[in-house]
This record gives C-alpha cells, sequence and structure tokens, in this order.
C-alpha cells in the first residue's frame, strides 16, 4: 500500500466510523424505547412477532484485585497471570 491509498483508507475509515456512529446511536435509541416499554408493563420478558425480549437485574460478584494486592500481595501475585496482546487505534481528526 502507498502512502496516498492509505490517505484514502483513512478517509473511508472516518467516513464509515460516521455511520457507524450514527447508526449505534440509532440502535441504543431503539432499545431504550423497548426497555422503557417493558419498564412501564413491568415485564422482565416479552415475546412480540418471534422476538423474545428480556430486561432482568442480573447481579453478579467481581474480586477487587486492586484491595486485594494491597491487603494480600503474596496472594494476589500467586493468583495472578499475565496476558499480551496489541491494541490497534486510530485517532480521527475532527
Amino acid at each position: 500500500m502507498t502512502l496516498d491509498e492509505l490517505k484514502a483508507t483513512l478517509k473511508k475509515l472516518r467516513r464509515a466510523k460516521k455511520k457507524l456512529d450514527s447508526a449505534q446511536a440509532e440502535y441504543d435509541a431503539l432499545k431504550d424505547m423497548c426497555k422503557d416499554y417493558m419498564i412501564e408493563g413491568g415485564a422482565e420478558t416479552l415475546e412480540v412477532d418471534g422476538y423474545k425480549l428480556s430486561y432482568a437485574l442480573v447481579v453478579s460478584t467481581s474480586l477487587d484485585s486492586k484491595k486485594l494486592k494491597e491487603a494480600m500481595p503474596e496472594v494476589w501475585q500467586r493468583f495472578s497471570r499475565m496476558a499480551e496482546s496489541r491494541r490497534f487505534t486510530v485517532t480521527l481528526p475532527v
């Protein structure tokens, strides 16, 4: 790929990101409308025309690793693990 091709690709990327952001905003607004309907009706689950909707409370427990590391560093060290990955980011100009 040449530098000019990269520049053209980045312009396409910017246009695609704008479309994606717009579509995501519309998707989120439509989901919120569905959730509002369920809240108003007091329903955690619904089935409408083959669509299955669920808006249920979920309770989970997680480990506060920062506090564990402070309180019991030897335990934190024993059960911690390293992971490697690569992250690609593009900051688009405004």
